[in-house]
């Protein structure tokens, strides 16, 4: 099984993308990157903004005690609340940057993967090898632990009839000669990984 999942890993070295399609992946990320960051940081900065008046408003309360022009009970009260709002800001400030990194993590996927299929495939999770599989491959032909034809999903084929990807598919005599010494052919439905450490299964 493990062989098996290395010989499915290197069905990914033979795919690239042709320029023009990578050329045109970088530009849309690009402008889909620049339109993040400006939303970014005016919510980011609507936040901050609120956050500061919230603790303008602590330091007011502060002087009013002080000043004797609110007793300790409204402080208190009035403190509280304060601190809570400026709390559910922080958590808020917080969520928005953990997405913020979540789309620059999916724009080095998607970089990477227009740049170097083998690699992104390689360096994945767990899930997302899965997705790459499903994106790519139908299914894959195999006859005694040798994969005879890898054959594209329709997305990735129509991809390669309008020559914005490629598939080079080497000769491999050997390998066709040890595969047919005996057995028949398994046309298996897109192998799936069942888990890291076992490889591919049907």
């Amino acid at each position: 099984m493990n062989e098996l999942e290395d010989m499915v890993a290197k069905e990914f070295r033979k795919l690239h993308f042709s320029e023009d399609f990578v050329s045109l992946v970088i530009e849309k990320t690009r402008a889909k990157l620049v339109a993040g960051r400006e939303v970014y940081e005016g919510r980011r900065q609507s936040l901050v903004n609120k956050r500061t008046g919230f603790e303008t408003q602590l330091v007011t309360l502060e002087d009013k005690l002080l000043n004797n022009a609110i007793d300790n009970d409204d402080f208190k009260r009035l403190r509280g609340q304060t601190k809570v709002k400026i709390e559910e800001i922080e958590e808020e400030l917080m969520r928005l940057k953990n997405e913020r990194e979540v789309d620059i993590d999916v724009v080095q996927e998607v970089l990477l993967l227009t740049r170097d299929i083998y690699g992104a495939y390689t360096k994945s999770s767990f899930d997302l090898k899965r997705q790459y599989l499903s994106f790519f491959w139908e299914r894959f032909e195999v006859l005694n632990g040798v994969i005879l034809t890898a054959v594209p999903a329709p997305l990735f084929e129509q991809l390669l009839e309008a020559e914005q990807a490629f598939a080079n598919h080497p000769k491999n005599e050997k390998a066709l000669d040890k595969a047919f010494s005996d057995g028949v052919i398994l046309s298996a439905p897109l192998l799936r990984l069942q888990d890291s450490n076992l490889g591919p299964t049907r």
